[in-house]
């Protein structure tokens, strides 16, 4: 059963469920640092203290920014990458959302798809995946039909390279019908985010259309029947496609270890607890004993 059947959301995640137990114990140590001038603690000492413990809890309140982000702006085919989309971009774009003004938040999110984020999130970070080494090649020219607004030929050039590379790194791909886009503790692969962008741009097309589209609809456009595609939304959303299909890529092949690793966590957590239950038990007989 995936995650949206079992309610679950990212800030469900093993990673960030352990952010948010911490998160009562940081804010008491946020309230508290004051008192550790008291304590005999140097200036410069408490000072770094307090600003690492702001810093833990800035980090605690963005939590669940994917599980909104994704809610506001996944059915119109953005979602929440990992590695991708700063916090900042993602929180300017909500709170257009929350005024209503649905175009210039997405306009928010084009603007950050620059030539450097595309290079960086796209393009290098994809090469150690690369069966083949043109891909790279077919990557910067599509990058620089983007940056040329050539987005006719610059969409189906990044769909062709999306296909390629995950055909590359899935044994399945993961544009096929109900393939497993499942991950371990991952933003990417949470249904709410890669899996569901899928099945918004894999819809069938069944008859060539102008109508201007607001999605990089993969069968549409690479089958020659969605024609209106060639504006710098879509474009953006095919690279952040690219993107998504790159950090999925890299959290599978993790994925493995992150989850031995966890369970090893909770093995030994189990532990401490039965531990603990032992020793209290065994007070508690001394204290009656006596």
């Amino acid at each position: 059963m995936n995650d949206k059947k079992r309610g679950k959301r990212i800030s469900d995640n093993p990673s960030t469920e352990e952010m948010k137990a911490l998160l009562p114990g940081l804010q008491a140590l946020a309230k508290g640092a004051g008192v550790l001038g008291k304590l005999g603690i140097k200036r410069e000492q408490m000072k770094r203290f307090s600003d690492q413990i702001d810093d833990l809890v800035e980090q605690s309140q963005i939590i669940d920014l994917p599980d909104r982000f994704n809610e506001a702006f996944g059915p119109l085919g953005w979602i929440a990458v990992g590695s991708a989309l700063s916090v900042n971009v993602m929180n300017d774009a909500l709170s257009l959302h929350a005024s209503g003004k649905m175009d210039d938040a997405e306009a928010v999110l084009v603007d950050w798809f620059t030539k450097e984020n595309i290079e960086l999130f796209a393009i290098l970070r994809a090469r150690r995946f690369h069966q083949a080494e043109l891909r790279d090649d077919q990557l910067k020219e599509a990058l620089q039909l983007y940056l040329e607004e050539r987005y006719m030929a610059a969409v189906p050039l990044i769909l062709i390279a999306c296909d390629g590379f995950a055909s590359d790194v899935a044994p399945v791909s993961p544009f096929e019908k109900d393939a497993d886009l499942s991950c371990f503790d991952s933003i990417t692969a949470h249904s709410t985010a890669l899996p569901a962008l899928m099945k918004l741009i894999t819809k069938g097309v069944r008859r060539s259309r102008d109508d201007e589209l607001d999605l990089p609809l993969r069968h549409g456009i690479l089958h020659g029947r969605s024609l209106g595609y060639a504006n710098k939304k879509v474009c953006a959303k095919a690279w952040l496609l690219m993107m998504a299909l790159v950090d999925w890529a890299i959290d599978k092949s993790s994925e493995d270890e992150r989850r031995e690793k966890h369970e090893k966590k909770q093995r030994e957590t189990f532990s401490d607890i039965l531990d603990q239950h032992r020793k209290t038990q065994a007070d508690k007989k001394t204290i009656d004993a006596f």
